[in-house]
């Protein structure tokens, strides 16, 4: 799989490293991939190559705490709306407005407090649990 890994810094200071691999084309979709735990984002690194060939783009960040995403002591840092918020900053940073999201329960929960984020600035979360 050829993809680059790329960080953002959110707005609570906090670094996701994520892949990001562009659509084929600009009426193709995105697919989000949330990993479960203990896990990375290179636990999909098979599902990302089959949906990459078909031309669907990628985002599949390491989740908080995990990978080379930031790793903070607060446990309140960890709370499931902010760590979505995290998520959907990282897609707008991308501009991706609309994704189809897939995610082993119980990352399916966080699928779900992004979906209502997204929904609240955007309107588009399609949602399939893995």
């Amino acid at each position: 799989m050829a993809s680059q890994s790329f960080q953002y810094t959110t707005a609570r200071n906090l670094t996701y490293n994520y892949i990001h691999l562009k659509p084929a084309t600009s009426s193709s979709q995105y697919i989000l991939f949330l990993h479960g735990f203990p896990a990375t984002s290179f636990d999909w690194r098979s599902q990302i190559s089959f949906f990459s060939s078909k031309g669907y783009g990628i985002v599949a960040p390491d989740i908080l705490g995990h990978g080379k995403t930031s790793k903070p002591l607060e446990v309140g840092m960890y709370k499931g709306k902010a760590m979505a918020e995290d998520i959907y900053e990282l897609l707008a940073h991308e501009n991706i407005s609309e994704v189809i999201g897939v995610a082993p329960f119980p990352r399916s929960l966080r699928l779900s407090l992004l979906r209502r984020t997204m929904l609240m600035n955007t309107g588009a979360l399609s949602f399939f649990p893995a």
